[in-house]
């Protein structure tokens, strides 16, 4: 049975800190989407960045490659950026130990807050 295409993508900003919500199910054909908005703020000096996937479903591998592509950025570049996984997406993330390359949240207010408090760096 296969998965369904069905990923939102919605970005919220406040100055510089960009808050990117993920919908439904993130998979190879939702990265370029995912991709798009990252650079576009990136590029647009975003420095704070939040992953919000609550309302994840499913992650593949080529999402979760992506989402490590937006991490090397960040470290490249001195911002920071903090994934707010559901419980399954957490799951996900702790079977292939990338529990250990994201700075993971409960919640974004608790990401917004540990952002604001470590002055935007990773």
């Amino acid at each position: 049975m296969a998965l369904a295409d069905n990923l939102t993508v919605q970005v919220e900003r406040k100055e510089d800190l960009v808050i990117i919500r993920l919908a439904g199910n993130f998979l190879m054909s939702g990265t370029r989407e995912f991709r798009q908005q990252w650079e576009k703020h990136y590029r647009d000096g975003g420095r704070r960045f939040i992953i919000d996937m609550m309302a994840c479903g499913h992650v593949d591998s080529a999402a979760f490659g992506e989402l490590v592509q937006c991490q090397k950025d960040v470290v490249q570049s001195r911002a920071a950026m903090r994934v707010v996984p559901s419980d399954r997406v957490r799951s996900m993330m702790k079977k292939v130990v990338l529990d250990r390359v994201f700075s993971l949240c409960g919640s974004v207010k608790e990401a917004e807050e540990l952002l604001a408090a470590s002055g935007g760096e990773s």
